[in-house]
């Protein structure tokens, strides 16, 4: 049963691993080839899109999950209805497209925000079959769907960025993905959903209850990080916005990938034991522990190789990436442990105090990503988010944590130390890598990058394999694979009604 449970962290990984490393390089050639205002116009145009894909779902992926759904009926209500929703607010971001474009004074930006909604129309395809293989733990066929979609979505863009595309070119890329994707989900979940014409929204009103204070939890985490996108576009315009989604990209695509491993396998285990309170503690300070450890040192090897990612771009529009890199690798750490308590209120179904918590988290963020934009564009906003991060991993404990599971801080702290111990290796490693190559007076790029992320590699391996040993002994796994192995081995609603 504990190899079950294995099996999915290790698929997660390994198709994360590889997805991220096409994600990155499709970052870099396209920031690259495009240059920064087209880079920053695309970052706008997905920032807003983001907003309204938030709407158009409705929270109903999680909510399947949560509720733990297997009526045939009342997923087919669910279906059409994400479908409608698309529809609905794609029409509206088309519309307010031209009103959005004029406040930010840039008329390029209607045509980039209108191509990038229609990947309101085609998520809602493949939000029900994804849920459902989730919730199967049939982690090996989204694994080949993503790597997949990742690869062509990279071929997609930097073919359209070559062709003088521009910011087109990021939103080209992006709805490849998306389609290859979504509808991959529907045939891989094929033995499992059949969508048939039925819409009645009083059978699964209760989704939508959840489903819309899910959204509004969500809203405000959205808002905290694409509204800083805004705000400096709005302040210091396209270009500003081109260099920090650029340093914004490199040091959050790492550490959120490596925490979507462990949510997506943590969330639906957290659902399996949340009547249990001292499973549902030790479980999540297990997913915490685990989580962070990979996540955190993440953001911190970002922050360490910035001086080679920053030498890959010498014109001078993008100057100041270096810094930007190093701020912005604070904030996603800060991020990355306060983040996941995210699974917890959702199992726990503690969405309202979520909500209440996203409130206070926007607030303090736009405080002081405005204040940092306007004396300092986007090197002043991301101090700002920096500070502003700081404040809210602190208080995370206080206001989220404790209250669900309950005063824990010294076995919080605990599974928190590991990231921390390995952050510190790989910031030791850095630096005597970069004294190594100030000494010997060497200035090739690529050696001075490969050095040091072989040093920080080294550095991080041996306190993870360390800790990785005790993993297994966690009681987390000895009360949750048991209930996992009973979900993977039920008998589904849909297979009877297909035989």
């Amino acid at each position: 049963m504990l190899k079950n449970l294995a099996r999915s962290l290790t698929i997660n990984a390994v198709s994360t691993l590889i997805t991220s490393a096409v994600n990155l390089l499709q970052i870099l050639l396209l920031a690259f080839i495009i240059g920064p205002e087209s880079y920053g116009l695309a970052g706008i145009a997905t920032a807003i899109v983001a907003i309204f894909s938030l709407f158009s779902t409705l929270g109903l992926g999680p909510s399947i999950i949560h509720f733990r759904e297997r009526s045939v009926d009342n997923l087919q209500y669910l279906y059409w209805l994400a479908l409608l929703s698309g529809v609905v607010f794609f029409t509206a971001a088309v519309t307010l497209s031209p009103l959005i474009a004029g406040a930010f004074s840039e008329p390029m930006l209607e045509s980039v925000i209108m191509l990038a909604s229609c990947s309101l129309l085609l998520l809602p395809i493949g939000l029900i079959p994804l849920n459902l293989l989730e919730q199967s733990f049939e982690f090996r066929r989204l694994a080949y769907i993503e790597i997949l979609s990742s690869i062509a979505g990279l071929g997609a863009s930097v073919a359209s960025a070559l062709l003088g595309g521009g910011a087109l070119a990021v939103v080209t890329g992006t709805l490849t993905n998306i389609s290859i994707r979504n509808f991959g989900y529907m045939l891989a979940a094929g033995h499992h959903f059949h969508p048939r014409l039925q819409l009645r929204v009083f059978e699964v009103s209760h989704h939508l209850a959840y489903g819309i204070r899910f959204v509004g939890q969500r809203l405000f985490n959205l808002l905290t990080t694409q509204g800083s996108i805004l705000i400096i576009g709005w302040i210091a315009g396209a270009t500003a916005v081109g260099r920090y989604s650029l340093a914004y990209s490199l040091v959050d695509l790492p550490s959120t990938k490596i925490s979507a491993i462990f949510n997506r396998v943590g969330f639906p285990t957290l659902c399996e034991i949340k009547d249990n309170p001292t499973s549902l503690r030790q479980g999540y300070l297990d997913l915490h522990m685990y989580s962070t450890t990979f996540s955190v040192p993440a953001s911190v090897a970002i922050a360490v190789l910035a001086n080679p990612f920053a030498a890959a771009f010498p014109s001078t529009q993008w100057q100041g990436l270096e810094t930007l890199i190093q701020i912005l690798a604070v904030v996603t750490a800060a991020r990355a442990i306060a983040g996941t308590v995210g699974p917890l209120l959702l199992a726990s179904g503690q969405v309202q105090r979520g909500f209440l918590w996203s409130i206070f988290v926007f607030v303090v963020a736009t405080m002081g990503v405005t204040c940092g934009a306007i004396s300092g564009a986007e090197l002043g906003a991301a101090m700002g988010m920096g500070i502003s991060m700081l404040v809210v991993l602190v208080s995370n404990y206080f206001f989220l944590v404790r209250p669900v599971i309950g005063d824990c801080a010294r076995l919080y702290c605990r599974a928190t130390l590991p990231s921390l111990l390995i952050s510190t290796s790989i910031i030791l490693a850095g630096a005597l890598s970069l004294l190594l190559f100030e000494f010997t007076n060497i200035h090739l790029q690529w050696l001075r990058f490969s050095v040091t992320l072989t040093a920080c590699g080294a550095s991080a391996a041996l306190p993870i394999w360390y800790f990785s040993r005790q993993w297994q002994h966690l009681p987390v796994f000895a009360k949750t694979v048991p209930q996992v192995a009973d979900i993977e081995q039920q008998e589904s609603p849909f297979d009877q009604r297909t035989a």
